[in-house]
């Protein structure tokens, strides 16, 4: 059910911005990692492709914390801080498509993920317990 709904929410995302490719993904969410921030007011450019890339981000946020039943696991293996926001997951995207620009053309939820596997390892926690 999890994985559908993910999938739907890629091709919904696809269907009202063309934000099939990690590049285009890319082009809609540069701007907001560069939105200056107010205490906890972040000015995000009133576009279409703004609005993508934060609903994106508000699902993708909300699944990263999802954990495997009767485990302390986490379904996608990403370990964010628990108090982490939304920008700081934006901003971990926009770094790590950066510096991998052959993974433009690849699928932009698959990238997401990778990059913040990459940002919020749960290697670390898991040597801790």
């Amino acid at each position: 059910m999890l994985v559908v709904s993910i999938n739907v929410f890629a091709q919904n995302s696809n269907d009202v911005s063309n934000t099939e490719t990690a590049e285009a993904m890319l082009s809609a969410c540069r701007p907001i990692a560069k939105a200056p921030i107010s205490g906890q007011t972040v000015d995000v450019p009133d576009t279409a492709d703004s609005g993508v890339c934060w609903g994106a981000f508000t699902v993708i946020q909300h699944q990263i914390r999802l954990v495997v039943k009767g485990s302390h696991l986490f379904l996608f293996n990403v370990c964010a801080p628990a108090n982490s926001i939304r920008t700081q997951l934006i901003a971990a995207f926009v770094e790590y498509i950066t510096h991998n620009p052959q993974r433009y053309s690849d699928d932009s939820v698959d990238v997401i993920f990778d990059a913040l596997r990459d940002s919020f390892p749960c290697v670390e926690k898991a040597k801790q317990k």
